[in-house]
């Protein structure tokens, strides 16, 4: 599962893939340990994002740095999203 927080905030996880415009948004670079290595994340915090009719708050969306394949996932999940409700 996704546990990764920063600023203690959920971070979700953007497939590389898939092309999202951010304009004038700070870049935050989230350290990030996965089974293979230890790296940089480019993330930028968004104010609120509606998942599945859900409002979220003051979440960080990180651009996964490589293509991950899970058939038809795009974006993964902060196992920790569920107590932000």
């Amino acid at each position: 599962g996704n546990n990764l927080l920063y600023k203690k905030r959920p971070v979700i996880i953007l497939n590389k893939n898939i092309k999202i415009k951010i304009d004038n948004q700070k870049i935050y670079n989230v350290p990030i340990t996965t089974l293979n290595k230890v790296s940089i994340m480019q993330t930028i915090k968004l104010n609120e994002i509606y998942i599945n009719q859900k409002l979220y708050k003051n979440i960080y969306l990180g651009i996964s740095n490589d293509i991950f394949h899970l058939k038809d996932v795009d974006i993964i999940l902060n196992n920790e999203m569920e107590e932000l409700c």
